[in-house]
């Protein structure tokens, strides 16, 4: 699974990035949070369109409220964002809710409530984090950020046992992001 995180940049507009991560084939994207209302008004239709006209997931970080302005696929609640649980009733059971976790137990709890996947941060405790899940019998998706979009840095979150990897800013500081889109997709697949 390859999420592509589009944040507010200097580079790229909101819609451009969302239109090169879908030449890519990237079948997931994340609005970042942070947008101000005026810029989801005045972007946010196009890359809903976009996003159905090409059959990809669009999904926001902690915006609910936009969630369902927009009719976006559901949403992603960072540490401290509003509880999973509730953002699943006020969505509903065919939103896609995913919620940044730090603890194995708290991933397994999440996976029992009917939440679609996590986040991990990869850091030191990480490969714990994963191990403990997995070792519970768990096949619950794990994502984790990768800071530089790097295929070495994929390698290695592949290995640590993630289920897959959300590229952000990193990805549209490259001189090709639709280049490194495509390649870490294909590496993804394998």
């Amino acid at each position: 699974m390859l999420q592509v995180l589009i944040e507010i940049n200097d580079r790229y507009s909101l819609p451009e990035m969302a239109q090169m991560a879908v030449e890519a084939g990237c079948g997931w994207i994340v609005l970042g949070g942070g947008i101000s209302e005026a810029e989801k008004r005045e972007h946010y239709p196009a890359i809903v369109e976009l996003c159905r006209e090409s059959g990809v997931m669009l999904t926001a970080t902690a915006d609910v409220e936009a969630a369902k302005e927009y009719g976006l696929h559901g949403v992603f609640l960072p540490l401290g964002a509003a509880s999973p649980l509730k953002v699943r009733e006020e969505l509903g059971a065919e939103a896609v809710i995913g919620a940044e976790a730090g603890e194995g137990s708290v991933i397994l709890e999440l996976e029992r409530a009917d939440i679609d996947y996590v986040a991990v941060r990869p850091d030191a405790k990480a490969a714990l984090i994963i191990a403990d899940v997995r070792g519970a019998g768990s096949n619950f998706p794990i994502v984790a950020y990768a800071e530089d979009a790097s295929l070495e840095e994929a390698a290695i979150l592949k290995e640590t046992g993630y289920s897959g990897i959300c590229c952000g800013k990193a990805l549209f500081e490259l001189a090709d992001p639709i280049e490194r889109i495509v390649q870490l997709r294909e590496f993804l697949m394998k």
